[in-house]
């Protein structure tokens, strides 16, 4: 999830009480997941790793009020100057982001947030988030290699405009990760990467939305398929039994 520079202030003081309500929704919205960590290869999977962002809308209100973000006769809130607080969320016009508009404007309503939705293909959101010009929107991400180091460069400030679509800057959050590419996996670089996590939830750069689900079927006499977790290059080794029975 990507927001602008100018939201910042916004996000930073609600913090923990801003994440999207996805269990309301189970059998429509795929199933939630709010560990970066748990995304980085190297680690794994941490039990004991537990995210500091919670839904909470009843905690988001109080901040907001306590903020000056107050609300007006129409139950949406405005800025702290009186100008209208709107958050322009971008997505593709397909059925699977459309449920994603109505969870997202739903979960904003229940805080007095108006959502204004912003439809274009894929291809021009993503010249867009490239150009640091989108509010917020959705990405997914597979990893390119299998290794921690692909997710976390996905918050390196100088990779903003390029990997960085959240056009995150921390200057700590930079230096860790600096840190982090001159050790080799094991117990020390996975400590900064804990810490760079934890940068990245207090800073709200992302809120982490879902897992997707896939399932692969294949004809019998395909050969070699085997599915790799992180590469999608199985067609590489894939061939077809030519015998005589096999059509």
């Amino acid at each position: 999830m990507h927001h602008e520079p100018t939201q910042l202030l916004l996000l930073d003081q609600l913090g923990p009480a801003v994440l999207v309500d996805f269990q309301a929704n189970p059998d429509r919205i795929e199933r939630a997941l709010h560990q970066l960590v748990e995304l980085a290869v190297a680690l794994g999977h941490d039990p004991s790793y537990k995210s500091s962002i919670q839904y909470d809308p009843r905690t988001a209100n109080a901040l907001l009020d306590k903020f000056g973000y107050k609300k007006g006769e129409d139950g949406y809130r405005a800025m702290p100057d009186g100008k209208p607080l709107v958050v322009r969320y971008s997505s593709t016009p397909s059925e699977r982001d459309r449920q994603f508009d109505e969870l997202m404007k739903r979960s904003l309503d229940s805080i007095g947030i108006r959502l204004e939705i912003h439809k274009d293909r894929w291809p021009e959101l993503v010249k867009q988030q490239k150009l640091c010009r989108l509010m917020m929107h959705g990405s997914a991400w597979i990893a390119d290699y299998p290794d921690g180091d692909n997710f976390m460069q996905l918050l390196y400030g100088p990779n903003s405009g390029q990997s960085n679509n959240a056009c995150y800057r921390s200057p700590e959050f930079d230096k860790l990760y600096e840190r982090s590419r001159r050790l080799p996996d094991g117990p020390e670089r996975n400590k900064l990467y804990r810490e760079m996590a934890r940068l990245m939830e207090a800073h709200t750069v992302w809120i982490m939305m879902d897992s997707r689900y896939r399932n692969a079927l294949q004809q019998a006499r395909v050969i070699g398929y085997r599915k790799h977790p992180v590469l999608h290059a199985e067609w590489m080794y894939i061939d077809l039994d030519s015998g005589p029975n096999k059509q």
